[in-house]
């Protein structure tokens, strides 16, 4: 049987007993966390008006920390994901040069399904880590686009402020 061939057992093992595994949970309830908790998300225009400075800099520099932190996680997501994918595949391929003779089905589809079903594991990790990278990219994305209106607002407190204007 496959599965007990030592090299699909301690790969197995690895990726269900998360020396591989990243808690993926925990970095998706921190990427919605941080998404959630931005300050710009919650900037009224009574603020600006009154504290100008103060809540754009504020905002700002929040909004770039949070930002920082969702690139941090992404590239762990990444990492993680590069080294399983590329552990599963080497193992995928080992699998069908070695116990060619021991997989069940007539199709190549039929044996790729069957190996699907051995490395389960590793690819049910491998789409949450897909999951975490894109969620990543969401939040990441949102605060470049809060960045981009804290700049269109100064450039507005800017114009508003200038001599000419009075005139």
């Amino acid at each position: 049987m496959i599965k007990r061939d030592e090299r699909v057992k301690r790969f197995i093992k690895t990726v269900n007993r998360g020396k591989v595994a990243l808690d993926t949970t925990s970095m998706l309830n921190e990427l919605e966390q941080l998404h959630a908790a931005k300050k710009i998300r919650v900037v009224t225009y009574k603020e600006v008006v009154r504290q100008g400075q103060k809540t754009l800099i504020k905002s700002g520099l929040q909004n770039q920390s949070y930002r920082s932190r969702c690139v941090e996680i992404k590239m762990k997501a990444s990492r993680q994901y590069s080294v399983l994918s590329e552990h599963k595949d080497v193992l995928y391929k080992y699998i069908l040069s070695e116990h060619r003779n021991k997989i069940p089905g007539k199709t190549k589809e039929e044996r790729n399904h069957y190996i699907d079903n051995i490395l389960e594991s590793a690819n049910r990790l491998i789409y949450k880590l897909e999951n975490v990278i894109e969620i990543a990219d969401l939040v990441i994305d949102d605060c470049d686009k809060a960045a981009w209106v804290i700049s269109q607002i100064v450039k507005t407190l800017e114009l508003s402020t200038r001599p000419e204007r009075n005139i």
